[in-house]
C-alpha cells in the first residue's frame, strides 16, 4: 500500500485483493470437487476392486466443499469491509465540508436578518 492513498483507499485496495484471490480459491476448489466426482464415477464402475478409494475422494469432497463455504464466509466479510470504508470516507469528506462551511462562516460579517 502506498504512502499517499488514504487510509480508506488502502482498505478498498486490500478488499478487492483479497476478493480477487478468493475467486482464485473458490475457482480451485470447485475444480477439485469436479475432479472428485469423476473419481467417484471411475471408482464405481471400477467396483470392488475400488473400494479402498472412496475413503479418500470422499475427504478430498469434503474439503472442497469446506474450502468454498469458507471462502464465500471470508467474501461475504470482505464486501461488509468495504462498504464500511466506503461509508467511513464519504463521512470523512462531509465532515471536512461541514469544517470548512464553518471555518468561513467564522470569517463571514454577521448579517441580521430582516422580517
Amino acid at each position: 500500500m502506498t504512502q499517499s492513498l488514504g487510509r480508506e483507499d488502502n482498505i478498498l485496495i486490500a478488499a478487492a485483493t483479497i476478493s480477487s484471490e478468493l475467486r482464485e480459491v473458490r475457482k480451485i476448489a470447485r475444480e477439485m470437487s469436479l475432479g472428485v466426482m469423476n473419481a467417484k464415477a471411475i471408482s464405481h464402475r471400477a467396483g470392488d476392486t475400488a473400494r479402498g478409494f472412496r475413503p479418500i475422494t470422499d475427504f478430498i469432497d469434503e474439503m472442497a466443499h469446506k474450502i468454498i463455504t469458507r471462502v464465500n464466509q471470508i467474501s461475504k466479510k470482505s464486501v461488509e469491509f468495504s462498504h464500511l470504508a466506503v461509508r467511513h470516507r464519504h463521512l470523512s469528506q462531509t465532515r471536512g465540508h461541514y469544517q470548512q462551511i464553518i471555518e468561513r462562516g467564522d470569517d463571514a460579517i454577521s448579517i441580521r436578518c430582516r422580517r
